[in-house]
């Protein structure tokens, strides 16, 4: 996320430079997006292990497990699926290509003439 929130144009006193975006506006978007991103995650894992749980907890009536039981159950198979999505994350981040030198270096800005 550092690479994200250093792609706005440095500022001075409240300045724009040339056809930049507007200081702190793209890390204002990548912490938003976290937080989305987290709010999103945690409710997509609460509905898994409710629904798990639901579920074991309809077959309880029949003498199946325990009221703890039923609520590890579901917490167990939401750590599952976060585990796997995690293992799938892992994997993505490795297939993707590094970037080169030249990607890699960062672009030098020009602070000559533009003081007020």
């Amino acid at each position: 996320m550092r690479c994200a929130t250093n792609l706005g144009a440095p500022h001075r006193r409240g300045h724009l430079w040339r056809g930049s975006l507007r200081p702190g506006l793209v890390s204002g978007i990548a912490n938003t997006a976290r937080m989305v991103g987290g709010f999103l995650g945690l409710a997509t894992f609460v509905t898994v292990a409710n629904g798990r749980t639901r579920v074991l907890v309809a077959g309880r009536a029949q003498g199946a497990a325990s009221a703890a039981e039923t609520l590890t159950a579901g917490y167990s198979l939401a750590f599952l699926v976060s585990a796997a999505l995690l293992a799938v994350a892992a994997v993505a981040v490795k297939a993707l290509p590094e970037p080169t030198e030249k990607e890699a270096k960062p672009k030098a800005v020009d602070t000559k003439g533009d003081e007020r």
